[in-house]
């Protein structure tokens, strides 16, 4: 008898943490939509201005004005003729947005992240005495992970995946560099998800203690 109670006790146990973690849910394929930013200094991270996600069952639609969320690339790009640029990055933001998911509105929990990664491209320049504005466009792979709560529901695990392509823009004047990035989403064939990577090399660039800054500056891509 005290052998069942000992097996019984470690099951209960079992089968309460089981109940409250989240479930994972089909991965649904972003096939329009877009993620863009403003300009800011060149090493970022560049302040993001617009979520817009679209998908089967899936509608995302934030300006990101009054919330904590930037962009920030994997590497600086420089602002100079024939220079590589890679566009890949990672938006992150920090407050929780609402979202419609598999037929349910509810909320994306904060902070989440979603993952850009392209291929290396050169920038195209035109220069004059007083300025130099350099832009790349690379096709991108997108992947993604978050927790959705309806609001009438239970927490579950949710990814996303989609593909599109990413518009880069920098420029020199008066001795300050700024640039921005625009990812647009389109419906052409993507990979699997489970082929897709998801890509951390920015991720410890854009902790906790980065802060976000003013919005001044000019418009978006």
């Amino acid at each position: 008898m005290s052998r069942v109670r000992a097996l019984v006790l470690p099951l209960v146990f079992l089968a309460a943490v089981t109940s409250t973690t989240a479930a994972a849910a089909d991965p649904i394929r972003v096939t329009a939509g877009v993620v863009e930013t403003v300009f800011g200094p060149i090493a970022g991270p560049w302040d993001a201005k617009n979520l817009q996600l679209t998908g089967a069952g899936l509608d995302i639609a934030n300006a990101l004005e009054d919330e904590t969320a930037f962009v920030q690339l994997t590497s600086v790009p420089a602002v100079m003729p024939g220079a590589i640029a890679n566009l890949s990055g990672v938006l992150r933001v920090e407050d929780a947005i609402f979202a419609h998911v598999n037929q349910s509105d509810g909320i994306i929990a904060a902070p989440f992240t979603f993952s850009f990664n392209a291929p290396s491209t050169r920038f195209t320049c035109t220069t004059s005495p007083a300025a130099t504005e350099c832009a790349a466009t690379a096709p991108f792979t997108f992947a993604a992970e978050f927790t959705f709560t309806p609001f009438e529901g239970t927490p579950s695990t949710q990814r996303l995946f989609g593909r599109g392509t990413a518009e880069g823009r920098v420029f020199r004047s008066a001795g300050s560099e700024r640039g921005a990035v625009r990812y647009n989403f389109d419906a052409s064939p993507v990979p699997e998800p489970g082929t897709l990577v998801l890509f951390t090399s920015g991720v410890g660039l854009v902790g906790a203690g980065i802060r976000r800054k003013g919005r001044a500056g000019c418009a978006a891509v």
